[in-house]
C-alpha cells in the first residue's frame, strides 16, 4: 500500500483527472509515502493550511480494493469523501 498527498485548489474538478495526478506527482507538488510490502503503511506529512486529496495506491493496477484510511492532525481537519 502507497499514499499520495495532492494539494488541489479551490477551483479544481474532482475527482482529479489522472492527468493532474500525474503532473502533481512530477512536479513535485504531491508529498508521496512509497509503496510497501505489507498491510500498513504509516507516514507523517507536514502540510501547509489547505486542501489536499489523499490517494491510496497499490501495485495492482484496475484492481478496486477495500482500506481503511486514519488521519491525525494537530489541528482541527474537515474531511470530505470524494469518489
Amino acid at each position: 500500500l502507497g499514499l499520495v498527498v495532492i494539494p488541489i485548489k479551490d477551483e479544481e474538478e474532482l475527482p482529479l483527472s489522472e492527468a493532474a495526478i500525474t503532473t502533481a506527482v512530477e512536479n513535485e507538488e504531491a508529498k508521496i509515502a512509497p509503496l510497501l510490502r505489507c498491510r500498513a503503511n504509516t507516514k507523517r506529512f507536514e502540510v501547509l493550511p489547505g486542501k489536499y486529496i489523499v490517494l491510496p495506491f497499490t501495485n495492482q493496477s484496475n484492481t478496486e480494493l477495500k482500506f481503511m484510511l486514519r488521519l491525525f492532525s494537530e489541528m482541527p481537519a474537515h474531511l470530505t469523501l470524494v469518489v
